[in-house]
């Protein structure tokens, strides 16, 4: 049977409404300031501002609370609240670096989603794993994970969940250099966000589309994507896109020859990130940062590129090391 989350009581849908509109500050001010302890209690309420907290960076709180609704869901026997703290919980362990916590939190999460004909919390739950997937070099397992998610946000028409799953694809598709497929996936990401009208979710596709235009060396089309991004960010908070945007700028400035700019960029997103605990996207950014002191000659460059690629080994982050390595070598 379909699992269904219980109805939030009004001054609760406040808050819902803060999140899917992305004021995720908001949201956070309304669990602790609006809502009443007991109402706070609320796995589903929890769970809302978990969601809230990740995209602020606050993994402890999004992890305090995450545990909160398993514990809740495991004492209550209740499969559809332990699906979507698993779910939760394994996206943390993912941002973290814990990639072998997050991949059986996952994979429970997946067979609860399945046992209850999940199409809410299901399809994202491939999302994540395709991810997971991803970073790891499996790339027909990714690819795979996240067009079983297409086929479900397809079925129900969740334009949110098309726009982050065809994100990923165009992710995907642009790191193997599959430039055709890798713009149709971006095209419909896109679209589907257009329709969201969610300024984060806008941010991350035009910061998806601004990298390939960045790899097919399109550099006047990455800047203006690049500065839709930085218009829609800022206006709300996101500290996940923050450090994102300034890796993505990163970027841009070495292709348009200014190392100097690029390290300083890469810094900021590594502080972005460092500050949030999420240790893979800091390497990424580090890496950027690290081809940029190679850049300007600096003596820290290897110094910098030997710790990039000590901290993506440990994380067994080897797609982004092997995209590392192939920027520090010149191959592009």
């Amino acid at each position: 049977m379909a699992s269904r989350r219980g109805q939030l009581p009004g001054p609760a849908k406040v808050m819902e409404h803060a999140v899917v509109t992305g004021d995720f500050g908001g949201a956070l001010e309304q669990f602790h300031r609006a809502l009443d302890p007991a109402m706070r209690e609320l796995p589903q309420v929890e769970l809302l501002a978990a969601t809230a907290a990740v995209r602020l960076g606050d993994w402890q709180q999004a992890t305090s609370l995450g545990l909160s609704v398993l514990e809740h869901s495991r004492r209550n026997d209740d499969p559809d609240g332990r699906m979507r703290a698993l779910n939760l919980l394994g996206g943390l362990a993912f941002e973290r670096g814990v990639l072998d916590d997050a991949e059986a939190q996952l994979l429970e999460a997946l067979t609860l989603a399945r046992q209850l004909e999940d199409r809410d919390v299901g399809p994202r739950i491939l999302n994540n794993l395709g991810s997971l997937a991803h970073v790891q070099g499996r790339i027909s397992e990714a690819l795979e994970r996240y067009h079983e998610a297409i086929t479900v946000y397809q079925g129900d028409g969740n334009d949110r969940g098309l726009a982050e799953t065809y994100h990923n694809i165009g992710l995907v598709q642009r790191q193997e250099r599959a430039w055709s497929e890798a713009r149709v996936a971006l095209r419909h990401a896109i679209r589907h966000a257009l329709v969201v009208a969610e300024a984060s979710l806008l941010a991350l596709v035009h910061m998806g589309s601004a990298e390939l235009y960045l790899e097919v060396e399109n550099l006047q089309q990455a800047q203006a994507e690049i500065d839709v991004a930085d218009r829609l960010l800022a206006g709300v908070q996101d500290k996940l896109g923050e450090a994102e945007l300034e890796r993505v700028h990163a970027l841009l400035k070495l292709e348009q020859g200014n190392p100097e700019s690029a390290h300083r960029h890469a810094l900021a997103g590594e502080a972005v990130a460092a500050a949030g605990g999420n240790p893979l996207l800091e390497s990424e950014c580090a890496a950027v940062g690290a081809t940029a002191l190679q850049g300007l000659g600096a003596d820290e460059a290897q110094t910098k590129h030997d710790r990039v690629v000590e901290t993506m080994k440990a994380l067994g982050a080897s797609q982004p090391l092997k995209r590392f390595e192939r920027q520090w070598a010149g191959v592009g």
